[in-house]
């Protein structure tokens, strides 16, 4: 069973970087500490060549960010990525102490499992709205499947697009046929900020522990 994992190395010069291999893993949370002068971009590869931008939530907030100058706790989604990194990009002075966190996509020790914690779920219901869960500080666990025929884009976070976003859900070949995607946090770090959805005439189910 795969367990969390975590990393902490300091930065102490211009394109140096920190590094996690993250596959099987569902969540990363990233935290920046010391007294430095710098600039931080946090990064995902899915082939381990190729480096893109990854986007990542304050933690606690829907602000997304994709870099910092300063400490602070930052939340993304991992699931289906290869490694990340943090990496320096200007550096003045430091150092610049970077822990990284990855949560498993499915186990974890049973301490970690939402059916430990929780008894309630929300009101099931099929959903339209470009806001599928308002920020809650006590969510426990959440899950968003699409139950349309069209391919739903996912941010954690406000203002979801068609190019801003985390997640991609895959449409059934029908309504609510059962074959659409889904995406979900059940154990480890659960995000607990809003959630938006955007595409083409959304339709999606939402589980809220």
């Amino acid at each position: 069973m795969i367990q969390a994992t975590y990393l902490k190395k300091s930065i102490s010069q211009n394109a140096d970087k920190v590094e996690l291999d993250i596959q099987g893993y569902a969540s990363l949370v990233i935290e920046l500490t010391g007294t430095f002068v710098g600039t931080t971009v946090f990064e995902y590869t899915i082939n381990g060549t190729d480096w893109y931008t990854l986007n990542a939530n304050i933690l606690g907030t829907g602000v997304v960010e994709t870099g910092a100058t300063a400490v602070g706790k930052w939340i993304a989604n991992v699931a289906g990525l290869l490694k990340v990194r943090v990496r320096c990009s200007a550096y003045t002075s430091g150092p610049i102490v970077v822990a990284l966190r990855a949560v498993p996509i499915t186990g974890g020790s049973n301490s970690d499992k939402v059916s430990d914690k929780v008894a309630t779920a929300n009101t099931p219901s099929i959903a339209t709205d470009a806001t599928a869960l308002a920020a809650n500080a006590n969510r426990k666990g959440w899950q968003i499947q699409n139950v349309g025929i069209n391919p739903l884009f996912v941010r954690l976070g406000a203002s979801g697009s068609n190019t801003v976003f985390h997640a991609v859900l895959k449409g059934g070949t029908g309504d609510s046929d059962g074959l659409g995607s889904s995406i979900s946090q059940m154990s480890g770090v659960v995000y607990t900020g809003v959630i938006t959805i955007a595409g083409t005439t959304p339709k999606y189910v939402v589980l809220e522990l």
